[in-house]
């Protein structure tokens, strides 16, 4: 096997433990309203980028749960694409952005695996949340493929976070996956993980009322 080869092999399986945690505890993200189209076109066009009509098209690379996805689909006509490597994700959004038909499509597929000659071209990408969680060299075809999928003149929005929320959370997650045996069956981990939570929290509540 060549090193390349090997390579991809182990930035495949990293993306698939991301997903697979994902899976186990899925992260419902609310649709953020700092980066909804009309607020990144109207910066854009601070910058002389002319706002596109009505028909915009829209990518959202790691979408999810679909949150953002079904927000922006109410704002354009266009195409809504979302990808997420994640199935449960992906299944909740679909589910999510059933109600506007054909012209939104929900794609489970690695980084690694999206063609931009198949996803096409778009006048607004999203990539929120993501990189930082992603290896180098799949950090680099993330931005490849936003530069391949963007229309020219299009608009790009790349963000390490997800607000400070995701920060917190991702404290959170931290701290519960230091708490948890991970020996343990997967399911084993996340029910003590429930455990844990609920301890916080009830440890939180006593706090407010005493």
């Amino acid at each position: 096997m060549s090193a390349d080869v090997s390579r991809e092999s182990d930035l495949r399986a990293v993306n698939a433990e991301i997903a697979a945690s994902y899976d186990l505890a899925p992260f419902d993200a609310p649709p953020i309203a700092g980066i909804d189209p009309e607020a990144v076109f109207g910066m854009a066009a601070l910058y002389g980028v002319a706002p596109p009509k009505k028909h915009f098209d829209v990518l959202d690379l790691g979408c999810g749960t679909g949150a953002q996805l079904e927000h922006v689909a109410t704002s354009t006509e266009g195409r809504v694409v979302g990808t997420d490597l994640s199935r449960s994700a992906c299944d909740h959004a679909a589910t999510r952005c059933a109600k506007f038909g054909a012209r939104c499509r929900v794609v489970c597929a690695d980084f690694l695996d999206l063609d931009p000659n198949q996803l096409g071209q778009f006048d607004l990408i999203y990539n929120v949340g993501v990189l930082y969680v992603t290896p180098p060299d799949v950090q680099k075809h993330i931005l490849d493929l936003i530069a391949d999928c963007l229309k020219p003149g299009g608009v790009a929005v790349i963000s390490y976070y997800f607000g400070a929320h995701a920060l917190l959370a991702n404290g959170l997650r931290e701290m519960l996956r230091l708490s948890v045996d991970r020996v343990a069956p997967p399911a084993a981990q996340v029910q003590l993980a429930k455990s844990r939570i609920q301890d916080i929290a009830r440890g939180l509540i006593s706090r407010l009322i005493s």
